[in-house]
């Protein structure tokens, strides 16, 4: 299928790879559907492009490729409501905030982002934890800038 995005131009993508966030994303509600687009130059970040919106995309990662010791604890209700069975039908990204100055990156690790592998289903959820919202990467060493 192809999209329009306002930073990559038209993608075709894999209609299999779309993800559904029934309730939306906070802010973003009415918003469902996104892919996940990576971005090989700026790895480990990638871009999560809405499907139906060219101008509405955000930027995550892979957190256990910036926080190695990460360990979020996922609600029963979250599991339940995305269908997980065990923690191998998730994937999990953070939201990133890239500034102008890539020396203040930040990550949301508070509220990740979990998508059920299988269905595509996804949910951005509070987790267990001292986590924070606006964690900084300064000290990482894995960010290619």
């Amino acid at each position: 299928m192809l999209i329009q995005t306002t930073r990559f131009g038209p993608l075709d993508v894999d209609e299999s790879k779309v993800i559904t966030f029934q309730e939306g994303l906070p802010g973003f509600n009415h918003v469902k559907d996104y892919v996940i687009i990576p971005i090989p130059q700026y790895y480990p970040f990638h871009c999560m492009q809405a499907v139906n919106q060219p101008d509405l995309a955000f930027a995550i990662a892979d957190p256990w490729e910036l926080f190695p010791d990460y360990m979020p604890q996922i609600g029963d209700d979250d599991e339940a409501f995305l269908e997980l069975r065990s923690p191998n039908d998730a994937a999990v990204y953070v939201m990133a905030v890239i500034p102008p100055d890539l020396k203040n990156i930040t990550v949301n690790l508070m509220a990740p982002l979990v998508i059920n592998a299988a269905s595509r289903k996804g949910r951005q959820v509070i987790v267990f934890g001292n986590y924070s919202t606006r964690e900084r990467l300064l000290h990482q060493q894995s960010i290619a800038v």
